[in-house]
């Protein structure tokens, strides 16, 4: 029994490390079992190391923390710069490994390829020229090697060049292995809210024209809306309760409740129209219950009218007030004689409403320094609740009472219609500035901005001392280093085809024959390997003979159809090759 293991041992030992002068001839380094079963090891290494970082990443929003901090603020110096402690581990340092491992497959393929003259000139039987003394596969293109080993019936060869073909694509796709991607990382904190709604902040002094440039700026020509304000709502400011404040970049957000108004506008398709003889044309009509009544004055040189007005006196079961609006066109006389006329008239009745809306407040900072933070969304948490403001018949009667000159003489209107008008040519252009549709449009939007402004730079204003801190939530961006699917798969796929290739050229090597008994290192290592043969006798046939010198060595081995002739190898009494030249291929 023990010397059946002792024999196991041995022929294994043998198996991981062939002698040089083994039966088979000599077997280079590269293609040793025990190197080649080692290069495996590390390949199934790569794969299942892909597959665990893939792993990782999928289960835990990436699989490490990476730190990319602005290349403006890294250190001098060189050994602590954060691009080398940092971003070098996931791109260059992978890709070179991969390199590596390229060049050694590089390097089991080319000693593969060499060895293959040898292999085949131990058949029995020899072979020809072409594919023995004459062949050499490192003199071709790697591209291009491959049809010659088919041709040359080196079947194993050529599907060992095709693949090597795959660790071609190795380094590229790991350097796209692995991505940082900035993540959000939610963490609880509390909130100090430091303003709040003064309903009796504004009256009648308030300046509503500085709310007009503001909603002109950001409505009309795309500026920003003030700090803690949107398009519709009006927010308190909060701040972190933490040292620091906000994050110098992240978000923070805290439920809180929100402050806006807006109007709920019809157009009035049946009223009744007059003109006076003081050239006033008045409008009567009745719009949900409450009785309206407007009076457009006739402007020298003015052809478009944009009449806004606050009717006060509606019935407090018909909601109090009206805010109507009346958009037309004076149409041209066609003498001097004839009464004047308004077209295209868009008769608009809407009624106010304002609202106090509890949700989520999502803002955020980019930088340390950061005056107010930018505001992301608002999540509504319920619905809007409606209120009646004590400044309500203030506001909504000021609003309507700034005039504004026009240089133009070209319209008649105040600075709202104006404004109205304004934005609803930057929606929906000039030609179409006075449709009734978008001027419902324009009259809510304008509307919703102004009270949202109102309330940001006047209604909303700082506590003396701030209420109990309130639960909020601060997302900083933290970047995590996440592997690559798509590129994960298809290495895994190439690797373990350069796998079972590297097994089967491993197995291939040691069971092929080849007339080699060692290394022939060099010229004078190649001279053994020929030397008592029949190749020394044909370059003695050429150099001596002065006609043949004048052409060159392949000339002369082509003349001669050294190509087709059969060259066989027999061994002498210390067993080393000699190669004899036999007969000519059919």
């Amino acid at each position: 029994m023990f010397n059946h293991i002792k024999k196991g041992f041995q022929a294994l030992g043998r198996f991981l490390f062939p002698p040089t002068n083994r039966d088979k001839g000599w077997l280079s380094w590269k293609l040793c079992p025990s190197i080649i079963l080692l290069f495996t090891i590390f390949e199934i290494g790569l794969i299942v190391s892909i597959e665990v970082l893939l792993h990782l990443s999928r289960n835990n929003n990436g699989f490490v923390t990476v730190d990319i901090p602005n290349p403006n603020s890294v250190s001098n110096d060189f050994f602590k710069r954060s691009h080398w402690t940092q971003s070098y581990l996931w791109t260059t340092l992978p890709t070179f490994v991969i390199t590596l491992y390229q060049l050694c497959w590089t390097s089991i393929f080319t000693e593969f390829a060499s060895r293959q003259p040898s292999v085949e000139m131990a058949k029995t039987t020899g072979s020809t020229g072409k594919k023995t003394v004459l062949l050499d596969y490192l003199s071709y293109f790697s591209f291009v090697s491959w049809f010659y080993a088919f041709k040359n019936k080196h079947v194993v060869l050529g599907f060992t060049i095709l693949v090597s073909f795959l660790a071609i694509a190795l380094p590229s796709l790991m350097s796209n292995l692995f991505k940082p991607v900035a993540i959000s990382h939610v963490s609880a904190a509390n909130m100090s809210i430091t303003t709040f709604f003064n309903e009796t902040a504004v009256n009648s002094k308030t300046n509503y024209q500085t709310v007009f440039n503001i909603v002109s700026a950001a409505r009309v020509y795309n500026a920003n809306f003030p700090p803690w304000t949107t398009e519709e709502y009006a927010f308190p400011m909060f701040v972190p309760t933490r040292d620091g404040g906000f994050p110098s970049s992240g978000n923070s957000s805290v439920e809180l409740m929100a402050y806006s108004g807006g109007l709920d506008c019809q157009e009035m398709t049946t009223y009744d129209q007059i003109i006076t003889n003081e050239n006033v044309f008045i409008f009567n009509t009745t719009d949900r219950g409450c009785p309206i009544s407007v009076h457009i004055p006739v402007a020298a040189g003015a052809t478009v009218y944009m009449k806004t007005d606050y009717i006060g006196d509606c019935s407090s079961a018909t909601g109090l007030r009206r805010h109507v609006f009346v958009g037309a066109v004076l149409a041209p006389n066609s003498s001097s004689s004839a009464a004047q006329t308004l077209t295209n008239i868009s008769f608009i009745s809407c009624t106010m409403n304002y609202f106090q809306t509890r949700g989520v407040l999502l803002v955020s900072t980019t930088t340390k320094n950061e005056t107010a933070p930018s505001i992301v969304s608002f999540e509504p948490s319920d619905d809007p609740q409606a209120w009646l403001p004590d400044f309500w018949s203030g506001l909504e009667f000021m609003i309507h009472q700034i005039d504004q000159f026009d240089p133009t003489g070209t319209y008649a209107s105040n600075n709202l219609g104006l404004l109205i008008l304004a934005y609803s040519e930057r929606v929906v252009g000039l030609s179409h500035r006075l449709d009734t549709n978008a001027l419902i449009r324009a009259i809510q939007d304008v509307y919703a901005s102004i009270l949202s402004v109102s309330g940001s730079i006047y209604l909303l204003q700082p506590l003396e001392t701030p209420g109990d801190p309130v639960a909020g939530q601060i997302y900083t961006f933290i970047n995590r280093l996440f592997v690559a699917n798509s590129t994960a798969r298809l290495m895994q796929g190439l690797l373990s085809a350069l796998t079972v290739w590297t097994v089967l050229v491993m197995v291939y090597s040691f069971a092929k024959r080849s007339i080699l008994r060692e290394e022939p290192k060099g010229l004078l290592g190649a001279a053994e390997v020929v030397y008592g043969g029949d190749l020394g006798s044909i370059v003695a046939e050429y150099r001596n003979d002065e006609e043949e010198l004048k052409e060159t060595f392949e000339e002369f081995v082509k003349s001669h159809g050294y190509e087709d002739r059969v060259f066989r190898v027999s061994v002498d009494e210390g067993q080393r090759p000699i190669i004899r030249l036999v007969d000519l291929v059919d």
